[in-house]
């Protein structure tokens, strides 16, 4: 999926990165300090973070869908949305897991940290597919 000429996928999944990463730091320094305001930013970041999350999921799936199915990326790349799903399955599990008045509890933080893990996977298998594989590269004739 492109938008004036520019893979979309590479530019969504920076929301989602930096965001699965700020909603455990919040939650867990909430979670320390029985401090509400970074309790509330913690459970904003996971939103925000689901919401991009999704968004990624959308223009990845777009992209894997134009793969040639016997190409030597579709491996790769099925492992690649399989991560990202799971991390967001986490994610989304957290949110519903937040305590009384949306506070977080230790599962929803054990929960987001898995997703942040999962994260970091992932962009490895995402880096894989465009430096190995040359997925979402235009290679121009001289």
């Amino acid at each position: 999926m492109r938008l004036f000429g520019h893979p979309v996928h590479p530019m969504v999944v920076a929301f989602p990165l930096v965001l699965l990463f700020l909603a455990p730091v919040f939650d867990g320094v909430a979670l320390m300090r029985a401090d509400p305001m970074l309790a509330r930013l913690g459970g904003l970041c996971a939103l925000l973070g689901l919401a991009s999350a999704i968004l990624a999921l959308a223009t990845g799936f777009v992209d894997f869908v134009r793969l040639e199915p016997a190409s030597p990326a579709t491996r790769t790349a099925i492992i690649h949305g399989v991560l990202a799903f799971s991390a967001t399955c986490s994610l989304g599990t957290a949110l519903l897991l937040r305590g009384p008045g949306r506070t977080p509890t230790l599962s929803a933080l054990i929960l987001e940290l898995v997703a942040a893990l999962l994260v970091v996977v992932t962009g490895w298998f995402g880096g894989h597919l465009v430096f190995h594989h040359g997925v979402g590269v235009r290679h121009r004739d001289p």
